[in-house]
């Protein structure tokens, strides 16, 4: 008998797999094909028994069977249903598959083919596709898969060079200090990481300070956040390509750093990972989109150190929150976290308030495991800290940009931990501007693009406010004329309130630097209405 292969992207219509009972197909469907199992179920599957040629998407077939045209390709799949055909070793197969581990496969079975549903034929080319799309364009499909009833449409999109040259010249203050200048108080709280790490005797200390541009695999998918997560989304996440990201977490230096250890498997480590982390967030005065975390993450030999448990977690996190609260009440609460088991959050009871200072757990065995790390001879911890909303809160301040500030007078401050004391009462400039976006825009998208219409003058935004939101269909006839505003766009009334934590901003400036920004933000075909 002859053979014939044709690809199965054009017959569109089969999979081959093992042999083996309903359950086993289904289950070797899944691994082949990798879909979601919830696709599979009630398909129409007749089936007998199959053998599956490892990497092929090609389909046997029969030399009566033969079609020549995309036309008697399709006229086949009838026929594919009702016959069944034997597959001989002869000497057309030999030569079609001339690699040895490929054709040993091939044996003498009895074929049935698997007609697939047209729903499930649209699935497998999805899935085909996907094979070669990028990180950013998997995340688009698999976020909206898994919230589909998401109030906005998320973005998906990569960041403008000029924006991310901008957010990678921020200082990190974790770094030495210049002779010349005083600690900042960021700068110190890891200092005393360090010292308390010590103190509590864990072992070979190895600061790691990485490329804050890493892969979407070390940011994600290797810290075991789910596929569907809204974090991937350019709306949180700013893609650098379509593939890397700026780190939204200093955790997303763990994996490499662990690959690295597989490879030697050295005596203990304390691996502790300061930096700046980068996010798209809101405009108000408790957030930032560059801020500062600490993460410290441990390895041992578990048959010769023993196991990491509970004890030796809870060693860890006093000695990171003595460095940051050492005069607080420490408050421990259970938590999950994607990259930990037995996961907990710690506060710190000042007075009456509850501060958030770290989370922390086990390290998940599947972590080690996609480092190259058998979790069966070794374990370890994991903890992360932010910084600057812990400080924010202890110092009670009242704009996080003080942090950073420049007066001679908020520096002095910003080395030590005592409450903040106002040294200027500088005056905020408010706007209320009213101007059309697109209908899927979220808040972080809004906060976004005002921060690029204010270009380098964007340090003066303290607050931005929605305050009123008004889909196209139930505007009136005036203001859809006056706006400008289409089909598809929400008009938007939204506060601006512009002041410097320590430079003074005259009304001339303020108005001066709205009237700029808003033909930039309004998206109508008419000028919208005047800034006043």
């Amino acid at each position: 008998m002859n053979e014939l292969i044709i690809n199965l992207n054009k017959l569109n219509t089969a999979h081959i797999i093992k042999p083996g009972p309903k359950d086993m197909i289904l289950q070797n469907i899944r691994k082949n094909i990798c879909l979601n199992p919830d696709t599979l179920n009630g398909l129409p599957l007749q089936v007998t028994q199959y053998d599956m040629i490892k990497n092929r998407s090609t389909l046997l077939i029969p030399d009566s069977m033969r079609a020549k045209t995309p036309k008697e390709i399709r006229n086949i799949k009838n026929q594919l249903v009702r016959e069944s055909f034997r597959f001989h070793e002869s000497e057309n197969a030999n030569k079609s598959f001339k690699k040895a581990r490929v054709h040993r496969l091939i044996r003498r079975f009895r074929y049935t083919i698997i007609i697939l549903s047209k729903r499930f034929v649209q699935d497998v080319k999805n899935v085909m596709e996907n094979i070669s799309m990028s990180s950013l364009s998997k995340a688009k499909l698999d976020v909206a898969k898994e919230n589909p009833n998401l109030p906005m449409q998320l973005r998906f999109e990569v960041s403008s060079l000029k924006i991310i040259n901008k957010l990678l010249s921020v200082e990190d203050l974790t770094l030495p200090t210049r002779e010349d200048k005083k600690r900042n108080i960021i700068g110190r709280i890891y200092d005393q990481v360090l010292v308390k790490l010590k103190w509590y005797n864990f072992p070979n200390i190895q600061i790691v300070r990485g490329n804050p541009i890493v892969s979407t695999e070390d940011n994600f998918d290797n810290l075991l956040f789910s596929v569907g997560n809204a974090g991937r989304s350019s709306t949180y996440t700013r893609y650098v390509d379509e593939n890397h990201v700026l780190m939204t977490h200093t955790s997303a230096l763990v994996p490499q750093a662990f690959r690295e250890w597989a490879k030697k498997k050295s005596d203990p480590l304390t691996f502790v990972f300061p930096g700046l982390v980068y996010r798209r967030d809101v405009i108000d005065p408790r957030h930032l989109d560059v801020f500062h975390q600490i993460d410290v993450w441990t390895l041992q030999e578990s048959k010769k150190y023993g196991i990491t448990n509970r004890e030796d977690l809870l060693r860890l996190v006093r000695a990171v929150f003595e460095a940051s609260c050492p005069d607080a009440k420490m408050i421990v609460y259970e938590a999950k976290h994607p990259y930990t088991i037995n996961g907990i959050e710690v506060y710190a009871e000042i007075g009456e308030e509850k501060i958030e200072v770290l989370e922390a757990g086990l390290a998940h065995p599947e972590v080690l495991r996609k480092a190259g790390i058998d979790p069966e001879i070794y374990s370890g911890l994991a903890l992360g800290m932010g910084i600057e909303r812990l400080i924010m809160a202890r110092k009670r301040l009242p704009d996080i940009r003080l942090i950073r500030s420049t007066d001679p007078l908020v520096i002095k401050q910003m080395a030590n931990m005592e409450q903040f004391k106002n040294v200027s009462n500088q005056p905020a400039m408010s706007r209320d501007m009213s101007y059309c976006v697109s209908k899927n825009d979220t808040e972080e998208d809004i906060c976004e693009a005002i921060r690029n219409a204010f270009a380098e003058k964007s340090d003066l935004l303290e607050q931005v406010e929605i305050l009123e939101r008004t889909p196209f269909e139930k505007l009136t006839l005036v203001a859809k004329e006056r706006l400008g505003v289409r089909d598809g766009q929400d008009n938007v009334l939204v506060r601006i309130i512009l002041r410097h934590p320590d430079k003074t901003l005259t009304k001339k400036q303020a108005a001066e630097l709205y009237t700029m920004a808003y033909p930039i933000l309004h998206q109508g075909t008419s000028k919208g209405y005047e800034v006043k």
